[in-house]
């Protein structure tokens, strides 16, 4: 059973190289596309950041056993409804350029998460002694503003065993036409505690955020962003008493699969976040003044 990553990038140079440390050390395959995924309108489809650069890098430097293959995003005519369909076809893409085979294990690997190698193999070793196993949603842990605070959450279609025939719907449905949607099946939910996984998703540079926030194309999440997100320098731990007033997830997050409120992390970061040494407070106050916010 080889472990095939299929990694989605757009302006993600922050994070690009730490990811693909990890990554490269426990996935046999790993299918990189780069460029916009989201109909951003009249917006360039190439990242803004250095992302290309560290991938190219990353994969001259590391990568001398051909693990990696990178191309340009899937690009879909007509543009598709929404984010969701967009990145279900990208996907479908990249599975047509990967090696995948009928019992392998597809793992989606988003540049922003991180895990600790061994808690993932527990997971790879899961699938390799039961081939009974299909999908193994995860809990995460949800990042906020930095590496300091974080919602408890969850996410599905992480972990999927290829049944020759499946596709991508959308994201996070993976669905075979006898077999039905593999990502439905929950039977065997990895807990956080067992996994340590860490999911920086609003840890970014503020522009980047904005972007990735009007791509879903969600009140709660534009409200969140104007709200909080942009205040956070200012206003330090009063973003717990605001996330809790903002709607439609009163009293937990702002988004799909945040089922608590907003904490102080206290569990164990995985080691290549632990080297990343980044005041992320402040560089975030160094953000807001370059963009004038």
């Amino acid at each position: 059973m080889k472990v095939i990553a299929l990694c989605q990038a757009y302006n993600e140079s922050m994070f690009m190289h730490q990811s693909l440390a990890w990554a490269h050390e426990v996935c046999d395959q790993i299918i990189i596309t780069e460029g916009c995924l989201t109909p951003f309108g009249n917006q360039t489809r190439r990242s803004q950041d250095s992302t290309r650069t560290t991938i190219e890098c990353f994969i001259e430097t590391y990568d001398s056993q051909g693990k990696i293959k990178y191309y340009d995003t899937f690009v879909a005519e007509p543009v598709p409804r929404n984010r969701e369909a967009y990145e279900g076809l990208n996907k479908n893409f990249m599975l047509k350029k990967s090696d995948v085979e009928h019992g392998d294990l597809i793992f989606i690997l988003d540049v922003d998460e991180f895990w600790d190698p061994n808690r993932f193999n527990s997971i790879v070793e899961k699938f390799k002694n039961d081939d009974k196993i299909r999908h193994i949603p995860v809990e995460e842990h949800q990042f906020a503003y930095g590496l300091q605070l974080c919602f408890n959450a969850e996410h599905n279609g992480r972990f999927m065993r290829y049944i020759t025939g499946s596709k991508f719907g959308d994201t996070n449905h993976f669905i075979h036409p006898d077999v039905g949607d593999i990502t439905k099946d929950y039977a065997h939910l990895a807990k956080r505690s067992d996994t340590q996984m860490c999911h920086l998703c609003w840890s970014k540079h503020p522009s980047f955020t904005k972007q990735k926030v009007e791509s879903f194309q969600r009140h709660s999440f534009t409200s969140w962003y104007n709200k909080v997100y942009l205040q956070y320098p200012t206003i330090g731990n009063e973003v717990y008493e605001i996330n809790k007033r903002i709607g439609p997830y009163y009293g937990t997050g702002f988004a799909e699969g945040q089922h608590e409120r907003l904490h102080k992390f206290d569990g164990i970061l995985p080691p290549v976040l632990r080297n990343m040494h980044l005041d992320w407070t402040n560089q975030i106050k160094i953000w807001h003044e370059e963009l004038k916010i």
